[in-house]
């Protein structure tokens, strides 16, 4: 998580099934070399957070969507014994 020009606002972000999360420190930047290996998320708002408040929204928006897309599937393989 990193305020680049590049990050992808959290809300339409899709997380991948396995990741790893960077949360760039509160006194300084992720360095770029880290930065390359992957992509930057933006919590949109009008203020800064620090670290532990923004990795437990990112982490919390990843369980929440993984939650939803696990709840479709069972509702879709229900759908489909019912047919």
């Amino acid at each position: 998580m990193e305020l680049t020009p590049e990050a992808r606002a959290l809300p339409s972000y899709d997380h991948p099934k396995m990741a790893l999360y960077v949360v760039g420190p509160e006194d300084g930047n992720v360095p770029a070399d880290v930065l390359a290996l992957g992509e930057a998320i933006q919590i949109p708002g009008s203020g800064v957070l620090n670290a532990s408040i923004a990795a437990s929204i990112v982490l919390y928006d990843r369980i929440a969507k993984r939650a939803r897309l696990y709840r479709r599937q069972v509702v879709d393989k229900i759908e489909l014994e019912v047919r």
